[in-house]
């Protein structure tokens, strides 16, 4: 039984990898077969070599300089604006118009740095490179351990030649691109070479292989928040994305739950059906009496299948509370890079909504109002925390919305709906500290 690990493109975005590289080798997990394109092919050559320290330093000081003269931190869609706003800028066209692309000699260094192809050669590991030939974009796929130490560096600046901000790469009589262009997370090409089981890092919050999702031989790891940019080598945002790696692939092992958060598995034991039951009475009172009868462009899903966004199956009842609190939490601002249980980052999400003002008269407006799509326009308009700050010092003096208002908040910040739901259901299950004692300390 061969197990084939898979890394995906996406220049700057690749220090999530090395933060699943640390969570991968606490588990124990050893890989006979390493693909990768792009940035995931120098990060699989590392790999190879048995070289995890070095991939994971070199990550810590990676900047923008070590990758072109001239650079800086940039979305690919977005280049024009950011040479117009950077010192560098006329170095930078100058280097851009007489190398066809960025000029890449620190790339070059970088590469020749760290890739040793002795290793690689004789390493007990399979390492497949991906790249695409210049100008078909046909896909190219290469194993380099059988290839020549000159190759194997060779073959690791194509894959990582982002065509057309970097030149091309020419190789003997031929010319290569970045294998983005062709397969962006070769999972393909790791079960060609052998891999019965597949571990998957994208890069990418939208899969890139939507197919592979819920194989069962493939597990597949993909970030549960934007990674920046391409180019966006800012230390800052580096060391965030490595600390996310870790934590969504301990998830995926199950080591933690959540999915925009950080979880224990330590879970009260109460009633999640009720809170389920709630949201769904709400949305099919919704359907009757609003999603029809509206020409308003609202949220045509059920509530559940708001709480099922950024996952990848059906949920239990149990999962779309954790949703429900992630959500909560979300609308707060609430740190996702801590591990929380889930009734701590419930109550940590209630003492920053309780640092929110407090406006007694918010509503005062509503009640002359008298169409209903007049007080919905209302409630459109007010700021969210500060709306729902509001609603918590009503529930507190036992002050309940009826189905009409809560389907206002339905078709206009479903995300107050749920919060707002979640918060009466903590409630009346005893879930909530004593909040007003902890935020007056």
């Amino acid at each position: 039984m061969k197990k084939g690990l898979a890394l995906c493109g996406g220049g700057a975005k690749g220090s999530y990898e090395a933060g699943c590289f640390k969570a991968l080798e606490e588990l124990g997990e050893k890989f006979d077969i390493v693909t990768g394109t792009s940035i995931g092919c120098l990060n699989a050559a590392m790999y190879c070599q048995h070289d995890l320290k070095r991939d994971y330093d070199l990550w810590e000081k990676l900047d923008v300089s070590m990758i072109m003269k001239y650079g800086f931190n940039f979305d690919r869609y977005d280049i024009i604006n950011g040479i117009r706003n950077n010192r560098n800028s006329i170095n930078m066209v100058l280097n851009f118009v007489t190398n066809r692309g960025a000029d890449i000699r620190p790339l070059k260094k970088l590469i020749n740095q760290y890739i040793v192809p002795e290793k690689i050669i004789n390493s007990d590991i399979t390492f497949g490179i991906v790249t695409a030939q210049f100008s078909q974009m046909k896909g190219v796929e290469v194993d380099a351990n059988k290839l020549s130490p000159d190759e194997i560096k060779d073959y690791v600046l194509a894959s990582a030649s982002c065509w057309p901000v970097f030149p091309v790469c020419k190789i003997g009589d031929k010319t290569f691109v970045d294998g983005g262009y062709y397969d962006n997370l070769p999972i393909n090409y790791c079960l060609r070479l052998g891999s019965d089981e597949v571990v998957a890092i994208d890069l990418n919050m939208e899969p890139t292989h939507k197919e592979y999702l819920n194989k069962s031989f493939v597990r597949y790891i993909k970030p549960t928040h934007n990674l920046g940019t391409f180019m966006q080598f800012d230390h800052d945002r580096i060391m965030k994305n490595i600390a996310l790696g870790y934590l969504d692939t301990m998830k995926s092992y199950k080591r933690y739950q959540g999915y925009r958060y950080t979880l224990t598995f330590d879970m009260p034991d109460i009633k999640y059906q009720d809170l389920v039951d709630r949201y769904i009475e709400i949305y099919s009172y919704c359907q009757r009496n609003v999603i029809k009868h509206t020409k308003r462009n609202i949220y045509e899903g059920t509530v559940l299948d708001y709480l099922s966004e950024y996952t990848t199956r059906s949920l239990t009842k149990k999962e779309l509370a954790i949703r429900a609190v992630e959500v909560f939490a979300e609308l707060l601002n609430i740190d996702y890079f801590i591990v929380y249980d889930l009734k701590s980052l419930l109550n940590e999400t209630l003492s920053k909504l309780l640092e929110v003002p407090y406006r007694k008269d918010l509503l005062k407006k509503i009640e002359p109002l008298k169409t209903y799509e007049k007080k919905r326009n209302y409630i459109d308009r007010l700021g969210p925390t500060i709306l729902l700050r509001y609603l918590y010092e009503d529930l507190k003096r036992g002050n309940h919305l009826n189905l009409n208002m809560l389907s206002m908040l339905y078709s206009t910040k479903l995300d107050i709906l749920v919060s707002y739901v979640l918060i009466e259901y903590a409630m009346n299950q005893g879930l909530l500290y004593d909040t007003e004692e902890i935020y007056k300390e």
